[in-house]
């Protein structure tokens, strides 16, 4: 009976109509990458301090430059800096501008220090919710929430959405849910506070993953056997290009409600496209609607110049399946195979989102410009889409998919021994020339001076958070009757290999790039249609589920030792590559329509083959029966 591939192969696999399809779903593929990591750009944290009533005016009076009023008025580096301050008036006539504390700490004493209560002074030009709500400090882990909250939503839209798209078919998923993401994402530009922040994002996050995973699912199920893989590689392909679109938007439109609407009012458009995409075939014939299907795969004949079949009314799903098949959660663990690729594919997806997310927290908490850093990990992305096209056809899905956790896992691990660069940060120290030009001395001395210094504090410092030994020179005869910050000192014998730690951390994000982009891929082939979508989107729960605990895993183990996250990345890579290699090659198999079909995947091919020429072999015995005696025909049949 004939099959959907079979109409494709006669009307063309990848025509005039699925070019046109996949050019538009892959505007909704392009539209997801805000909602995906648009949390770097609206909830960047900036260097701040806390605001101090009478410093601005007292700065401008004495004509300070910003080094040293920080220099003058900042407790210190880091969180002392950053959330505490002198509990000191500083609109008091007594201040004078050389050293205006000097007179006030008695005997040498440490001033007073109090809580930020005038709210902070943020040194950028732009604005976040961090710099509009003022989550810093105590409130610090109300941005992890921020971003937890669009994981949850993915999370719980994975399994409605999923069975929706299941349910009730792949376009009204889409259009449904896209019209939705636009919305909420109006609304979240113009949230009057932090709560309703909050339910924006989440209810965002509920409909916005369904959107992309009905989209990818409806290309794969327009095209024929030998295209599905390039447009689904493609199709994420098309999310990369949003990822390096949102870096150049972010640069011109730095503040966040802007740019928030400006990847938001766009999306309104997509909804337009309803009239353009039709529904799955595939889809209506799991459902019955034979009818619709049949006008559906007439209309792409058309399109692509084509006559359709004599026989377009025979298309049905299979020769067997009797009644409309629905899909049920219980389907994905009913029989053996598929109860394991199930599990299989959850732990490939909470991997790949840990290792993926968990690699740009840790390398890219430190330096650099955040719109050129961005932009750099996005065009990563981009050769991992090429080697996945080279080798996907020659090798496959397994071996590649395995070899990329493999890679991922190796980098990981090998980070762990490459040494990091000690960058000190300007709010951090302003070093010792800094201070020698604060006590007018000429800078052919400061070596000496600050020389002598180091060996002054070597037995009142402490280790600090990069490695470094820190002290505070306050008491030392350098800094008397000043307020020089925290000096630090490199360890010695570190040699800078910043270059050798960002170059596998790329091979580790490519390595992951493709694992992310390939298990997609394999997702789709190895469910049958009716529970496609539903497969998809369950599986892919772990993914968002990873998610929202990757910020916690990275920076808590980071406060045990640095490298602790490195470790635990590499065994999940390590583990999801030993696994990849328990599924089936779905390369050149036809997507499973039934059950029965995802079991038999790994025997499919060849005994679909010789089920035809048997067929055959026995339609021609029938033919030539009358000249056969009953003897020969019955050894045949044997």
């Amino acid at each position: 009976m004939l099959t959907v591939d079979d109409v494709l192969e006669q009307v063309g696999e990848f025509g005039w109509f699925q070019k046109q399809a996949f050019l538009i779903l892959c505007l909704f593929s392009a539209a997801f990458a805000p909602i995906y990591v648009g949390i770097v750009f609206l909830a960047f944290t900036p260097d701040h301090r806390c605001r101090s009533p009478g410093v601005a005016e007292l700065s401008r009076r004495c004509g300070w430059s910003l080094a040293e009023e920080l220099n003058y008025t900042v407790p210190g580096p880091g969180p002392q800096g950053q959330c505490l301050r002198y509990a000191v008036d500083w609109n008091q006539s007594a201040l004078g501008c050389l050293d205006p504390l000097a007179g006030l700490a008695a005997n040498g004493s440490p001033l007073p220090l109090g809580p930020c209560d005038q709210g902070w002074v943020y040194d950028t030009p732009g604005s976040s919710i961090v710099t509009e709500f003022n989550l810093v400090c105590d409130d610090s882990w109300k941005v992890d929430l921020f971003q937890s909250c669009v994981n949850l939503g993915f999370f719980l839209g994975s399994l409605g959405v999923g069975y929706i798209a299941d349910r009730f078919g792949r376009k009204v998923c889409l259009f449904t849910s896209t019209l939705i993401s636009a919305v909420v994402g109006v609304l979240t530009a113009v949230a009057p506070d932090y709560t309703s922040l909050l339910l924006f994002r989440l209810l965002q996050g509920l409909v916005s993953k369904g959107n992309w995973t009905a989209g990818y699912t409806l290309i794969t199920e327009f095209v024929g056997l030998g295209y599905r893989r390039t447009v689904a590689i493609l199709f994420q392909l098309a999310f990369t290009v949003g990822l390096v679109l949102l870096s150049g938007l972010a640069y011109v439109l730095p503040h966040w409600r802007w740019l928030q609407l400006a990847v938001s009012l766009p999306v309104f458009l997509l909804v337009f496209c309803y009239w353009f995409v039709p529904e799955s075939p595939r889809w209506l014939l799991s459902q019955k609607r034979n009818t619709q299907a049949i006008k559906i795969m007439d209309h792409i004949a058309q399109k692509n110049g084509k006559l359709p079949p004599a026989d377009l009314k025979m298309l049905s799903l299979e020769e067997d399946v009797a009644e409309k098949l629905s899909p049920s959660f219980v389907d994905l663990f009913r029989t053996p195979n598929l109860r394991k690729y199930t599990f299989i594919l959850m732990y490939l997806w909470f991997t790949s989102s840990v290792v993926y997310q968990g690699l740009i927290m840790h390398v890219g908490a430190t330096g650099g410009n955040l719109y050129l850093d961005f932009l750099y990990s996005a065009l990563v992305e981009f050769p991992a889409s090429f080697i996945i096209l080279v080798t996907i056809d020659r090798f496959g899905r397994r071996y590649p998919l395995a070899m990329s956790n493999l890679a991922a896992g190796l980098a990981c691990f090998i980070m762990v021994f490459i040494p990091h660069e000690h960058k000190l940060q300007e709010a951090e120290t302003f070093s010792a020339l800094l201070t020698a030009e604060l006590l007018g001395q000429r800078r052919h001395s400061v070596k000496q001076r600050a020389a002598k210094t180091w060996r002054d504090c070597a037995g009142h410092g402490q280790t600090g958070p990069q490695g470094h030994w820190v002290c505070s020179p306050r008491s030392l005869p350098l800094a008397r009757g000043r307020k020089p910050v925290l000096l630090e000192q490199p360890a010695r014998g570190d040699k800078d290999l910043s270059w050798l730690n960002i170059a596998v951390a790329c091979v580790g994000r490519m390595g992951i790039t493709i694992v992310f982009q390939m298990v997609c891929l394999v997702n789709a082939e190895l469910f049958p249609t009716f529970i496609r979508n539903l497969g998809m989107m369950v599986c892919s729960s772990l993914c968002d589920l990873g998610g929202v605990l990757t910020p916690f895993l990275v920076f808590r183990l980071m406060e045990v030792w640095q490298g602790s996250p490195l470790i635990l990345f590499a065994a999940l890579g390590l583990v999801a590559g030993g696994m990849t290699l328990l599924l089936p090659e779905t390369k050149g198999i036809t997507l499973p329509e039934t059950i029965e079909d995802a079991e038999n995947l790994q025997r499919k091919a060849k005994p679909k083959e010789n089920k035809i020429y048997l067929q055959v072999q026995t339609s021609e015995l029938n033919a030539q029966a009358p000249e056969r005696d009953a003897s020969q025909g019955t050894s045949w049949q044997k």
